[in-house]
């Protein structure tokens, strides 16, 4: 599918969902305020260890089956060769992002001087967007790092911290029930550019999908999967692969139902060429205060060299307006 007709199908996608939206956008409104805190570390593909710290701050508005949601994340990280898309990190080598496209598949990207914000790197990026100037991976990614004489990105130094890019959200449910389905939905979304991809934290392009989730539950167990296509705008010497992005979990409510505990694993295709795709899996513990409050706490393992080695998360929803 060319990337034309991939924007013609997110195009109809979204069309369909304002239609069916429609009829329940006079019901009752609530508007939910969510805040998360995470931090992974790991080597990555790379010859060092790098940490990142994330906050992410979002609102969910839902009238009747329509839902939507904004989020904007708050990132501090000792590197500037990690990436955020769409809430999941990717190890992009950022400013440096020639070299990953040079890399070789099973050699880590040396952590070295680099050619970002800390280094010279005056001529990476030259010859314009991707797919200009042989910039788009393979032969114009080689120059570019060998213009330098060194295929690395910038060593892990002083904490920086950058708002990243906001991402929005459409959601509509299908289907709602009590029986072993409890929800079917779609939805469409798209990350907009507003961090520069010298702060390490964005691609500088803007990115969007749609994709499906499907809950289930009987007794005190229920499970949910979910999948999205992501089409991602490529950086200036690196290539990045539309996407499709995945998860799964199988929970259990405990004691009176206020608590919860989820296995759950998550992962993608293939993002970058020769970099093998992100995969992870961990547990996490759930707290209902109220119908209006609830808590999640969890801890996560990378099972491929893209994912961090480790993850912790903390998260926190209150209904701000409206009956749940």
């Amino acid at each position: 599918m060319t990337r034309t007709a991939r924007t013609a199908a997110v195009a109809a996608a979204c069309l369909t969902f304002i239609a069916l939206a429609a009829p329940g956008a006079a019901r009752a409104q609530t508007v939910d305020y969510r805040v998360s805190a995470g931090y992974s570390t790991g080597s990555y593909i790379f010859s060092g260890t790098a940490w990142s710290a994330v906050m992410f701050h979002g609102l969910d508005v839902q009238a009747g089956r329509f839902r939507f949601s904004a989020s904007v994340p708050i990132v501090a990280q000792n590197n500037t060769a990690l990436t955020y898309i769409g809430g999941v990190i990717v190890p992009t080598g950022g400013p440096d992002d020639a070299a990953v496209a040079a890399r070789r598949k099973g050699q880590p990207v040396d952590m070295g001087a680099g050619m970002g914000q800390y280094g010279q790197g005056a001529t990476k990026g030259q010859g314009g967007p991707s797919g200009q100037g042989g910039q788009r991976g393979g032969v114009g990614a080689l120059a570019a790092a060998a213009a330098t004489d060194t295929f690395t990105v910038t060593q892990p130094g002083n904490t920086q911290v950058n708002v990243g890019d906001p991402v929005f959200t459409g959601d509509v449910a299908l289907y709602r029930g009590d029986g072993l389905v409890r929800n079917m939905s779609v939805h469409a979304f798209a990350k907009a550019p507003v961090a520069s991809v010298a702060s390490g934290v964005s691609t500088g392009k803007w990115d969007y999908g749609g994709g499906a989730s499907v809950s289930l539950g009987s007794a005190r167990t229920f499970f949910f999967a979910d999948a999205s296509y992501w089409v991602l705008g490529d950086m200036p010497a690196l290539e990045l692969m539309d996407n499709v992005t995945y998860g799964l979990g199988l929970g259990q409510s405990l004691g009176e139902g206020r608590w919860s505990v989820l296995a759950s694993a998550s992962g993608s295709s293939q993002v970058i060429r020769n970099v093998d795709p992100p995969l992870s899996a961990g547990v996490s513990l759930g707290y209902r205060h109220s119908t209006a409050q609830s808590l999640t706490a969890g801890v996560n393992f990378g099972l491929t060299e893209s994912a961090p080695k480790v993850s912790a998360t903390i998260g926190w929803r209150i209904l701000l307006l409206g009956t749940p």
